[in-house]
């Protein structure tokens, strides 16, 4: 998969309004963006959604993140300036992960994986490798 929002939000989903859940089981995405925040899933306000995903791989980036390279210098060209993979804001019903993995998901400001804004996470056996940011290198949660 090669995904990109060229212009701002959600780089593969981009959540206006809805009242659900979005379930992604055994999937693997790979090489997904943004311009500015979630550059896998966008979720601002006004929705009662809730995400779900197990056994599942996201994959932000196909270059491993360089640990000897100050996050702040990496380039963060269609990465998602503030939200890493997920950026979700309002959820009553939060996210749940389990069995996932999350991958080179790094960006130079907040959230490598998941920036969350009055949202819950609740995850079991999921991995999180080479993920970084300036502010929560896997998680960033504001309100939460």
């Amino acid at each position: 998969m090669n995904s990109k929002s060229i212009y701002k939000n959600g780089g593969v989903i981009y959540v206006n309004k809805i009242a659900g859940l979005i379930t992604i089981t055994q999937s693997k995405f790979e090489r997904f963006s943004a311009h500015i925040q979630g550059s896998f899933l966008y979720s601002g306000s006004d929705t009662v959604f809730g995400l779900v995903t197990s056994s599942s791989t996201y994959d932000c980036k196909t270059t491993n993140y360089d640990s000897t390279v100050e996050i702040s210098k990496v380039s963060t060209s269609g990465q998602g300036n503030f939200g890493g993979a997920f950026y979700i804001k309002d959820s009553a019903p939060g996210v749940v992960s389990s069995s996932s993995a999350f991958r080179n998901c790094y960006t130079s400001f907040e959230g490598g994986a998941f920036f969350l804004v009055s949202t819950k996470l609740a995850d079991s056996k999921s991995k999180f490798m080479l993920n970084a940011a300036n502010y929560g290198g896997a998680f960033k949660c504001d309100n939460c």
